[in-house]
């Protein structure tokens, strides 16, 4: 994509990354220039970006396992609840949580699932 069009697909709301940036953000304000717009990245910091330095990000999913009977389904990252999580839809006992790749991992050579 040439640079010069990325001024006219991003916008406010928008889910973006960065090349020097390893984290996601969203696109919260306009700038002066027609190539700057603020981000509030993922991990809680702000900043100024030149628009022809971002892309959009690609929506992700995210697995989420019950912690009783290991259950588990697809979620996007807007649904992921890091403060709580929801009830399991088979069991009805157990929590969903999102576990680290490395993690479930481990679990599934532990437990047998």
């Amino acid at each position: 994509m040439p640079k010069m069009e990325n001024e006219v697909m991003l916008k406010v709301g928008d889910r973006v990354s960065a090349q020097k940036v390893p984290i996601l953000g969203t696109i919260k304000a306009k700038g002066v220039s027609r190539f700057t717009v603020q981000v509030r990245w993922d991990d809680g910091e702000w900043g100024w970006c030149d628009v022809r330095d971002l892309t959009l990000a690609v929506p992700q999913e995210y697995k989420i396992t019950c912690d009783e009977c290991g259950y588990s389904e697809m979620v996007p990252q807007s649904r992921l609840a890091y403060e709580e999580a929801k009830t399991c839809p088979k069991c009805r006992k157990g929590k969903m949580w999102w576990v680290p790749p490395a993690e479930e991992e481990r679990r599934r050579r532990l437990t047998g699932w």
